[in-house]
C-alpha cells in the first residue's frame, strides 16, 4: 500500500504489485487537486481520484470534517469527468483522448498515450500539425456545448503516428460556467473574461502555442481598470503570431475559424514513429479492462481499495448538512440530452 502525506492527511492507494502508477501533479494556485494513473497494461491505463484513509476513533473533528469534504469533493470531481468521458465515448474524435470504460466505480479507462517529456523535441512543421490537432478537438468540443477550461501542455499528449491529443477533462465545465480567479494567479489561464466559453479556450490555446514557441509562459499583466496587457510575440512565423494574437484578444467568432487559420499555415509535419500503426481496436481493451478487473478482485477482493459508496457519500454529507451533489457541474446539462447519460 502507498502513502502520501498530504496537509497532515493521509492518501491511500491500492497495493501496487505488477501495477505501475503515476501521479499527476498540478502547480500552485491550480484549483484541482492531483490524480493517480495506474498502468493496467501497456495499452491502458486507469484513472482515479484521490481517497483518503478514514479519520480513526481518535481524530479530531477538523480531520473529519477534512475527510468528508475532501471525499465529496474528488468523487465529484470523478463524477464530473465521466459525466464528459461518458459524452465522447458517445461522439469520440481522434484528437480527444480515446474512453475505454468510464461506467466502473474506481474510475476511468483510457487508451495510454505518450507524454511530451517522451517526445525529442518537434520539427516547426509537427508543431504547426500538433496545434491543428488540439484545435480540431476543441471544435469538436465546443460543439457539444462544453468547455476543456484547463488546456496547457500538460494536457497534451501523442498518438503512436504523431498526432497530438487532448486529454484530463477534469475542470471540463459547460459553456457559461464562471471563470474562476485565484489570488496567486491574477490572470487565470482562460484568460479575464468573467465565464467559461469557447473563446477562454481559444485564450488558453493561444497561451500554449506561445508557451510551446516561446519556451517559457506568456508574461501576463493587468493593467488600470482590469484589462489585459498582453506580450509582445514573436514566434519567427507571422502567420502562427496572427493567431496567438487573435486567440487573446478574441477575434475569433467560433473555433472552427482559428483552425482554418491555423490549416493554412501550411500543416504538414509529422513525427516518424509508426505512421500506419492505430493499436489495439475498443473493443480489444474493453475485453482486457474486464479480464484485468477479474484477476484484481480475485487477488485483492476489490479492484481499488477505499472508493467510497454512494451511501457513504450520503452519510458524511448529511453529517454536516451539506449537499451532497453541490459540485456536479452537468446536472442541468444533462437534463438536456436524450441519451440518458447519468452523473
Amino acid at each position: 500500500m502507498l502513502f502520501d502525506v498530504v496537509n497532515r492527511f493521509t492518501m491511500f492507494v491500492q497495493p501496487t504489485e505488477r501495477t505501475w502508477i503515476r501521479t499527476v501533479r498540478r502547480t500552485p494556485g491550480e484549483p484541482y487537486n492531483r490524480r493517480q494513473i495506474y498502468k493496467v497494461d501497456n495499452d491502458i491505463v486507469l484513472k482515479t481520484g484521490r481517497i483518503f484513509e478514514p479519520p480513526t476513533a481518535n481524530a479530531s473533528s477538523q480531520e473529519r470534517w477534512f475527510y468528508a469534504s475532501e471525499t465529496i469533493f474528488q468523487s465529484n470531481l470523478m463524477k464530473n469527468e465521466k459525466f464528459v468521458m461518458r459524452l465522447l465515448h458517445q461522439h469520440p474524435h481522434p484528437n480527444l483522448v480515446e474512453v475505454i470504460d468510464a461506467d466502473h466505480p474506481e474510475g476511468i479507462y483510457l487508451r495510454n498515450y505518450r507524454r511530451m517529456w517522451e517526445l525529442d523535441g518537434a520539427a516547426p512543421a509537427s508543431r504547426l500539425q500538433w496545434y491543428r490537432d488540439i484545435t480540431d478537438a476543441l471544435a469538436h468540443l465546443h460543439k457539444l456545448g462544453i468547455a476543456h477550461a484547463d488546456l496547457r501542455m500538460e494536457n497534451m499528449v501523442f498518438d503512436a503516428r504523431g498526432c497530438a491529443i487532448l486529454c484530463e477533462f477534469s475542470a471540463s465545465t459547460p459553456v457559461g460556467e464562471p471563470n474562476h480567479v485565484f489570488p496567486d494567479q491574477p490572470v487565470p489561464i482562460n484568460g479575464v473574461a468573467p465565464t467559461i466559453s469557447d473563446a477562454t479556450d481559444r485564450f488558453a490555446m493561444g497561451t500554449l502555442i506561445f508557451q510551446m514557441e516561446h519556451g517559457v509562459k506568456p508574461g501576463f499583466e493587468v493593467g488600470v481598470g482590469g484589462s489585459l496587457v498582453l506580450p509582445e510575440v514573436r514566434t519567427g512565423h507571422s502567420g502562427l503570431d496572427s493567431v496567438i494574437r487573435k486567440a487573446w484578444s478574441g477575434q475569433y467568432s467560433n473555433t472552427e475559424e482559428m483552425l482554418e487559420q491555423i490549416e493554412s499555415l501550411k500543416c504538414g509535419g509529422r513525427q516518424p514513429w509508426d505512421l500506419h500503426s492505430k493499436g489495439p481496436s475498443r473493443e480489444l481493451l474493453e475485453e482486457r479492462v474486464l479480464r484485468w478487473r477479474e484477476c484484481r478482485m480475485k487477488q485483492f477482493g476489490y479492484v481499488l481499495e477505499g472508493v467510497p459508496s454512494e451511501e457513504e457519500l450520503r452519510d458524511l454529507a448529511r453529517q454536516y448538512g451539506w449537499n451532497k451533489d453541490e459540485g456536479l457541474r452537468f446536472v442541468k446539462y444533462r437534463d438536456h440530452l436524450t441519451g440518458g447519460l447519468e452523473l
